[in-house]
């Protein structure tokens, strides 16, 4: 892959112009272009995307039947190698753009036949006020996963008003070089951070469901793994088990469990359908 070629979208999952997510992504941009990529910004909120209704017309059609701005953002993440993605947290989780971004990505079962071949990367960014107010940020790193993007590094800021980012030196230098890291990172002369104690080995996160015996399930990525006390200064790290075969959003767990459960779903539905409706109906809800 020739450094000219390499294309970088940049994502600002924010309704805020010229917030902090739109500064990180922008900065980050810049360090990619200086590492010599071609880089574009988008903003989500600027997009009309519609919310999706689940029909699932996009798998078994291979169409979504709303008429919107989603297909074109899909076709230039398709066409891109890198991605930098950043959004706000509001409610102790990301944004509104960002999750119906996220829930309309079944689309992509549309193009598995047309994703760029090669290695596609991804730097992001979670926003938020403060440390403890922002538990799930990580979500951004889902959007990358499942858009085919290897999230190679991660950061969360912290800056409680619009712009603030850009008064912390550290903050803009660290943009800076993850858009270059992003671009080394996709001419083979660098490698993804490596994952922090108690942080997931796919996506970063450090939200975890725990079950029996220390084993734990990352519930954005759905590695598995167990959790152990490291030698160095006894920090809690979780180990994740290889036998698994890594994340979910892999193209061939995606492609497993699009195959064999979301179409598997569609004939036992319709054999059902007509005891659907008459159950709605004695229930009073065709009426409604």
């Amino acid at each position: 892959m020739k450094p000219e070629n390499i294309s970088v979208v940049g994502l600002v999952c924010s309704r805020r112009k010229k917030g902090n997510s739109h500064v990180l992504v922008g900065q980050a941009l810049k360090g990619a272009e200086s590492a010599g990529a071609r880089a574009e910004i988008i903003e989500a909120a600027s997009l009309n995307i519609a919310t999706c209704r689940g029909c699932l017309s996009c798998v078994f059609r291979g169409k979504c039947p709303q008429e919107d701005d989603f297909q074109l953002l899909l076709e230039k993440i398709v066409s891109c190698e890198g991605l930098v993605a950043a959004a706000p947290t509001y409610m102790l989780s990301p944004a509104a753009p960002l999750k119906c971004l996220l829930d309309r990505s079944l689309m992509l079962s549309s193009y598995r036949d047309e994703k760029r071949p090669g290695r596609r990367a991804a730097v992001t960014f979670s926003v938020a006020g403060n440390s403890s107010w922002n538990p799930l940020g990580v979500m951004v790193n889902q959007l990358a996963l499942c858009w085919g993007f290897e999230v190679v590094d991660y950061r969360e800021a912290y800056a409680p008003g619009p712009a603030e980012a850009v008064l912390q030196e550290d903050l803009m230098d660290s943009a800076f070089t993850m858009g270059q890291k992003l671009v080394g990172c996709l001419k083979g002369k660098g490698s993804r951070r490596k994952p922090g104690p108690g942080e997931c080995p796919a996506c970063y996160s450090t939200v975890f469901q725990l079950h029996d015996n220390g084993a734990a399930r990352c519930p954005f990525c759905l590695t598995e793994g167990t959790f152990s006390t490291g030698a160095e200064g006894g920090k809690i790290d979780f180990v994740e088990e290889e036998k698994n075969g890594g994340h979910f959003w892999a193209a061939e767990k995606q492609e497993h469990h699009l195959e064999n459960w979301i179409k598997a779903t569609r004939k036992p539905f319709l054999s059902r359908r007509k005891e659907i409706k008459r159950r709605l109906a004695e229930m009073g809800f065709m009426d409604q």
